[in-house]
């Protein structure tokens, strides 16, 4: 019980990020309910992107709110996944969060800018907006999927193998839904120009995702 008990002590800075992201979630709750609430059903209903009034755009406050648990709670589960592979206690390398969160958000901005160049200079530009709102909103409710497993990662007991395993499954299970209802989504534009999607798809999203694997495996 003294270990256990000491154990949380010494996360003081990682329970710090916890709470932070969990006050994110009450206030995007408080502020922005219904939104909040079509957001976490996004998976079982369209009316998150139905709605002709809804802001679409990265700079709504709601999207900026949970846009900033995404920037915590993806590096935090990368973080702490990296942790129990390594087998060495998250709490006292601080500094190597720091620098994931760093890499995150410079990946995902540079990302971003090519997106946007890729989907001008190729003209698909009506086309995009609405596929990056899309895909926006579906990696920020894998976000909160995520801070909920890094609470199973770090406070709980069970095998710290067995739950990280069990946590990839329930990344991989969420991204394989994201994927299937994009192509449904777009599937008529697909077909209408197979040529911008393969290129699109090849140099914008495994392109960099591979990038970063080498960088990491090497």
């Amino acid at each position: 019980m003294e270990s256990t008990v000491r154990n949380l002590l010494n996360q003081d800075w990682i329970t710090g990020l916890i709470t932070l992201c969990l006050c994110l979630l009450a206030l995007s709750k408080i502020l922005y309910g219904s939104r909040f609430v079509d957001l976490i059903r996004v998976f079982q209903s369209e009316s998150y992107f139905l709605s002709g009034s809804r802001e679409t755009t990265f700079w709504h406050p709601f999207n900026m709110i949970i846009s900033g648990i995404q920037f915590i709670s993806i590096p935090l589960f990368l973080f702490l996944a990296y942790s129990i592979y390594s087998e060495w206690a998250p709490a006292a390398h601080p500094f190597d969060f720091i620098q994931i969160l760093a890499g995150y958000i410079l990946f995902m901005i540079t990302k971003n800018v090519l997106e946007n160049v890729a989907s001008w200079t190729l003209g698909i530009q009506p086309y995009f907006k609405g596929y990056f709102f899309k895909k926006m909103s579906y990696r920020n409710v894998l976000s909160l999927l995520l801070l909920l497993l890094c609470c199973f990662l770090l406070y709980s007991q069970l095998d710290k193998q067995i739950l990280l395993y069990v946590s990839l499954g329930l990344v991989a299970l969420v991204l394989l839904i994201s994927i299937v209802n994009f192509g449904s989504k777009y599937r008529s534009e697909i077909i209408a120009h197979p040529f911008y999607f393969i290129l699109y798809f090849c140099a914008l999203e495994l392109a960099p995702y591979y990038i970063v694997y080498k960088l990491i495996v090497t």
